[in-house]
């Protein structure tokens, strides 16, 4: 009806106002058939693990776990913020309980009941208060642990893996080629140094300056594989690990790093603020990358590897600049 309607929407609108981290509905007895989760006769689970529901989203939520149940029940907008016993129209009991942290809705336990001769009591409503603080617990538990494990391996700037992370990637590709005997299998690094980083940073500060680390880490991203994995080593240095590649592909995917880093400069200047026309040629933003193969065959250690391609950045910067050189 349009009254149902309007409700939905104005409860998915007042649940959009809180950030909504896990989106979970638990609904009992209801049918077979839910577009949106798995069933059972004993109920069923519609989890949401999104950051950014919107009041559209919620609304639909709602309307499916409702419509799951083969009902036109209303749901008011105040139950989104206080736990207790909410019977719908046509359900025979209901509890709502909302999953809170820092004193905003982070989700909820919605329970329906069709069955008149097992009621929904206070009883449950308080088994089911219990049970949504431990599940309150568990969750900030749970994304504390990832921040924890997150802040060991990731740089905070750009969100490339950090030097100690890389090394250990590297020296696990290294043992896997050793383990399984691949002689004919090779990985290559590139190592890569933007060119005329300190006049950007000294010249337009530090904000600048990060915000060009973050592009460049974002290019580096976008024009690898899923399957390779880039790295920030500190300041304006990264490298990248191409796996089953040997020096001619890495070659390759330098060149296109280059191609993308040019063509992404005079956007990445006008939103700094940066007449680019006003900068002298020797200052121009670019990068220099040195690439070096591993051979399984060789006796070289990741340390080897690393420091050969370094040496070929050099190379290539010695030789003006924003090009790649091949160790």
């Amino acid at each position: 009806s349009a009254d149902r309607k309007d409700v939905m929407k104005k409860t998915g609108e007042l649940i959009a106002q809180n950030p909504i981290g896990t989106f979970c509905a638990i609904g009992t007895d209801c049918a077979d058939g839910d577009p949106v989760g798995g069933t059972s006769p004993e109920g069923c689970v519609i989890e949401f693990s999104s950051a950014e529901l919107g009041a559209e989203q919620i609304e639909l939520i709602f309307g499916r776990i409702l419509s799951n149940c083969g009902r036109e029940d209303r749901i008011s907008a105040e139950h989104i913020r206080t736990p207790g016993l909410s019977p719908l129209e046509n359900v025979y009991g209901s509890i709502y309980v909302p999953l809170m942290r820092d004193g905003k809705v982070s989700g909820f336990i919605l329970v329906l009941s069709e069955k008149r001769a097992i009621p929904l009591t206070r009883d449950d409503l308080r088994t089911l208060s219990i049970a949504g603080k431990q599940v309150t617990t568990a969750i900030e538990l749970k994304e504390a642990t990832e921040k924890l494990v997150r802040s060991a391996t990731v740089d905070s700037l750009t969100g490339a893996y950090n030097r100690q992370e890389m090394q250990r990637k590297l020296e696990a590709e290294r043992m896997r080629l050793l383990r399984y005997n691949r002689s004919a299998g090779r990985f290559s690094l590139l190592f890569l140094d933007l060119d005329n980083f300190k006049f950007y940073n000294d010249t337009y500060g530090h904000a600048a300056g990060d915000a060009i680390l973050q592009r460049f880490s974002t290019i580096l991203e976008l024009s690898v594989r899923t399957i390779d994995t880039v790295g920030r080593l500190g300041g304006d240095e990264f490298i990248v690990m191409i796996p089953e590649t040997p020096k001619s592909g890495a070659e390759v995917v330098a060149q296109r790093i280059l191609s993308t880093l040019e063509n992404s400069v005079p956007t990445l200047a006008e939103s700094l603020g940066i007449d680019m026309d006003s900068i002298p040629a020797d200052r121009k933003l670019g990068c220099s990358i040195g690439i070096a193969e591993y051979d399984p065959l060789s006796d070289r250690t990741v340390d080897d590897l690393v420091s050969s391609a370094d040496k070929a950045m050099y190379d290539a910067k010695k030789e003006g600049k924003n090009r790649c050189r091949v160790c």
